[in-house]
């Protein structure tokens, strides 16, 4: 990069003699040359890169919670009384239910200085068991997982060296898959206010809303 810019300030040069030398002044020489290679300079700054890779984690949102949490699993000590629920309950129990709040991967292309678009794709789950009493062996796992795939635009609203402040907002369609059953949804995305730092590689977190959460932190990519 430093030969490079050596190349355009001799450049540079030659074009101000050039031009000195049909009439202008030193001082208007040096500062069209000036002008020439700042310009160039912002030029290139800005087109350094066009596509965003980025890999993240994220807390759930009320949204993701109902949504990986509305399953239609049997708890035996709700269920309404009766000879087999009765028996159900007393050789069976139901683990704790653990969830893995979320992971996403994200990938846009830069149209604008201001402007991304891409794909988002996110990944939750939630696991339990239900086990015998007496035994404890495993009668099923009752494992749900919430899938979203989704069509993201990105707004960079203030652009700086190595800061950048943005929001996004995003549809498509979220999977969830469990024991019981598979369901298919529309499903939106949305990052209120999000903050990355950083130039080829950088750090971002984000507050949002929708599949991927509410809060949001990861790491990505610029090439």
């Amino acid at each position: 990069m430093r030969h490079i810019n050596i190349i355009l300030t001799i450049i540079a040069l030659t074009i101000a003699t050039t031009v000195y030398g049909q009439g202008l002044t030193a001082d208007e020489a040096y500062n069209h040359s000036r002008s020439t290679v700042i310009e160039h300079n912002n030029s290139a700054t800005t087109q350094e890169w066009r596509h965003d890779i980025r890999i993240g984690v994220s807390t759930p949102g009320l949204l993701s919670i109902f949504f990986i949490g509305d399953t239609k699993s049997e708890d035996f000590s709700t269920l309404r009384p009766s000879a087999s629920t009765a028996l159900a309950s007393a050789r069976y129990y139901r683990t704790p239910t653990y969830y893995f709040p979320g992971a996403t991967l994200e990938y846009a292309q830069r149209l604008k200085s201001w402007l991304l678009v891409g794909a988002k794709t996110s990944f939750a789950m939630t696991w339990n068991s239900v086990r015998h009493v007496v035994t404890d062996e495993i009668l099923y796992r009752d494992n749900s997982y919430a899938i979203g795939l989704i069509i993201n635009v990105r707004f960079d609203w203030l652009r700086r060296d190595i800061v950048r402040l943005y929001s996004s907002i995003g549809g498509g369609l979220a999977v969830r898959i469990s024991f019981h059953d598979g369901i298919i949804v529309p499903m939106y995305d949305a990052t209120y206010f999000g903050v990355a730092l950083g130039r080829s590689v950088y750090g971002f977190a984000e507050i949002g809303g929708g599949i991927s959460g509410s809060l949001r932190a990861g790491l990505g990519v610029r090439f």
